[in-house]
C-alpha cells in the first residue's frame, strides 16, 4: 500500500522504478514470523495486566471456621464496574503501559529488520 501511494503522488525513492517485490516479502515475512506473534502475546498480556480496572473488589465479612486459604477466595466479592469513567482510565493505563514498555522495543526490532 505504501508503495502505491508513494507512485501515485510520485515521490519515489532514487533509482526505484517499479514494485518492490522483495520488499513486500521481507514486510510479509517480519509480520507473520515476528510482529503477529509479538503483538498477540502482548496485547492478551496487557488486557490480563489491566483486569484489576475492570472490577470493584467488596470486602465481606466472614464467619467461617474453615481453612484460611479456602475461605480467602470468599473474603471479597467482585463487582464489574460499568461507568465510562472506570472504562476510559483502564483504556489510559492500557496506552501508557503500552508506550513505556513495548513499543520502543518493538519499533527497534521493525527497524532493525
Amino acid at each position: 500500500m505504501a508503495q502505491k501511494i508513494e507512485k501515485a503522488y510520485q515521490v519515489n525513492p532514487t533509482g526505484k522504478e517499479a514494485y518492490d517485490y522483495h520488499r513486500t516479502a521481507r514486510m510479509c515475512i517480519f509480520g507473520f514470523a515476528c510482529a503477529g506473534p509479538l503483538l498477540g502475546a502482548w496485547y492478551s498480556l496487557l488486557h490480563r495486566m489491566t483486569s484489576v480496572f475492570r472490577y470493584e473488589y467488596v470486602a465481606l465479612q466472614s464467619s467461617s471456621t474453615a481453612s484460611w486459604l479456602s475461605s480467602v477466595s470468599a473474603m471479597y466479592r467482585k463487582d464489574v464496574l460499568d461507568a465510562g469513567a472506570h472504562k476510559r482510565r483502564e483504556v489510559l493505563i492500557k496506552v501508557i503501559l503500552d508506550q513505556l514498555l513495548f513499543q520502543a522495543p518493538f519499533l527497534n526490532i521493525y527497524l532493525m529488520s
